[in-house]
C-alpha cells in the first residue's frame, strides 16, 4: 500500500478570485460610466452631457453629493482590503502555510460587505434622486463593480474551505 499526498487547491483558487476581483474593482473605480442615458453619462468621477448643437461632451465633477463620495470611499477601501488579502494569500501559499486562510476569508467578507453597501447605495440614491428624467441604464462600470463583488464572495468561500494537505492510503497496482 502506498500513501498518496493529496493537495486541495482551494487557497490557489481563492487567490485567483482575489486577483480577478481586484482588477475588476480597479476597472469599476476607473473613469468608466456607471450610468448611461441619451446624451448623458455618469461615472464615479464626472458627469457628462452631450450638447446637441455643438456635438461636444461637457463634463463636470460628479462628486457633488455625499453618497457619491461614500460610494467611492467604500469601493476604494474594499479594493485596499482585497489587495492586502491577495498579498497575504500569496505569501501564505509561498510559505505553504494555511493558518491565515480563515483571517483572509474574514477580511474578504468585510470587503464584500463594503462593496455591496457601495453598489446598493449608489443604485438606491441615484434612482431616489431622479437625476435623469429620461430613460437610463446602469452601464458596464457598475456591472464590473458587481463582478468584483461576486469574485470576492467566491474567494471568501474558498478561503473558508479546508485546505490542508492530507495523506490517503490508496491501492496502486503495478
Amino acid at each position: 500500500m502506498t500513501k498518496v499526498l493529496t493537495i486541495r487547491p482551494f487557497p490557489l483558487i481563492g487567490l485567483t478570485c482575489l486577483i480577478t476581483a481586484a482588477v475588476l474593482a480597479v476597472l469599476a473605480l476607473a473613469d468608466s460610466p456607471w450610468v448611461n442615458a441619451d446624451r448623458y453619462s455618469l461615472s464615479l468621477w464626472q458627469q457628462c452631457k452631450l450638447h446637441s448643437d455643438s456635438k461636444v461632451w461637457h463634463c463636470k465633477d460628479a462628486r457633488t453629493t455625499d453618497w457619491k463620495v461614500w460610494t467611492i470611499a467604500l469601493m476604494f477601501i474594499g479594493l485596499i482590503i482585497t489587495i492586502a488579502c491577495a498579498l497575504l494569500a500569496l505569501w501564505s501559499l509561498c510559505k505553504g502555510s494555511y493558518k491565515f486562510n480563515k483571517i483572509i476569508g474574514g477580511l474578504v467578507c468585510v470587503a464584500v460587505l463594503l462593496q455591496l453597501t457601495a453598489l446598493i447605495l449608489y443604485a438606491v440614491r441615484f434612482v431616489d434622486e431622479t437625476v435623469l428624467h429620461t430613460y437610463h441604464e446602469f452601464a458596464w462600470g457598475y456591472g464590473i463593480g458587481w463582478g468584483s463583488t461576486i469574485f470576492l464572495i467566491g474567494a471568501a468561500v474558498f478561503f473558508f474551505l479546508k485546505s490542508h494537505s492530507y495523506h490517503s492510503p490508496k491501492q496502486i497496482n503495478h
